[in-house]
């Protein structure tokens, strides 16, 4: 995430992959909850793969990594 965008990710029942929206710096968002989840590396060590579940401000739920 950069200081003058964030991308925000939000499934569509009608594709099979996730898709993006690129948000201005100053957009607004109302955090839902915290996803709290990591994956395995190649030498097995676990990284946190954090996310939160937000309401943008057209009303969609989208999440920001």
């Amino acid at each position: 995430m950069s200081r003058d965008q964030a991308i925000g990710y939000f499934k569509d029942a009608n594709l099979s992959h996730w898709s993006s929206k690129t948000y201005p710096q100053g957009a607004i968002f109302r955090a839902e909850r915290i996803h709290h989840s990591s994956v395995s590396s190649n030498n097995g060590h676990q990284t946190a793969n954090d996310y939160l579940e937000c309401v943008d401000e057209d009303g969609y739920i989208v999440f920001l990594k």
